[in-house]
C-alpha cells in the first residue's frame, strides 16, 4: 500500500513538473505565433494557467502508468495525451494561418507551430524519463512472459 501512494504521488509529481515546464515553452511559443502573424499579443495570468493545467492534465495518465509498469504500453498513453494537445494545437495554429497576409509571416507561423508540436511530443517522453528518474531503477514483470525485445531476439538467435 505504501509503494503504491509513493508510485501514485510520484507519478502526480512528474505530470505536473513537466506539464508546467512544456506548458509555460508551449505558451511562450504562442506569444511568438502571435507576434510573428502581426498580432499584437495579449498576457492573462489566468490564459497562462490555463494552458499549462491543461498539460499537466494530459500528462497524468502517462505518468501513472509510468509509474506502476515498465512495459511498453505505457507510451500510449502518452501518445494519447499528445494527439489530444495538437488537436488543439492545430487549432490555434489555423486560427493564427488565417490572419497573415505574407509569406514570410505565414513561414514564421509555421516553424513555430512546428516547435509546438515538437514540445508536445517531447511532453509524454519528459514525463516518463521523469518517473523513471525519480522511482530509480525497477525490474521488469517477467511474471507475465519476456519481453518483446527479448523474444525477437530468442528468435533471431534461434535462426
Amino acid at each position: 500500500m505504501k509503494g503504491q501512494l509513493i508510485r501514485s504521488g510520484t507519478a502526480v509529481v512528474a505530470a505536473a513538473v513537466a506539464g508546467t515546464l512544456a506548458g509555460g515553452l508551449a505558451r511562450g511559443l504562442m506569444r511568438v505565433a502571435t507576434l510573428v502573424a502581426g498580432g499584437q499579443p495579449e498576457f492573462s495570468w489566468g490564459g497562462t494557467l490555463g494552458i499549462v493545467l491543461v498539460f499537466a492534465i494530459a500528462m497524468l495518465p502517462v505518468a501513472g502508468l509510468a509509474a506502476f509498469t515498465v512495459r511498453w504500453w505505457r507510451w500510449l498513453a502518452g501518445a494519447a495525451g499528445a494527439v489530444l494537445l495538437a488537436v488543439d494545437a492545430a487549432a490555434i495554429a489555423a486560427g493564427e494561418l488565417g490572419v497573415v497576409t505574407s509569406v514570410a509571416q505565414r513561414a514564421g507561423v509555421i516553424a513555430v507551430t512546428l516547435a509546438i508540436f515538437a514540445t508536445i511530443a517531447a511532453a509524454p517522453i519528459a514525463t516518463v524519463r521523469l518517473v523513471d528518474t525519480m522511482l530509480g531503477p525497477r525490474p521488469r514483470d517477467e511474471s507475465k512472459g519476456p519481453s518483446l525485445s527479448r523474444r525477437l531476439r530468442a528468435a533471431a538467435e534461434a535462426r
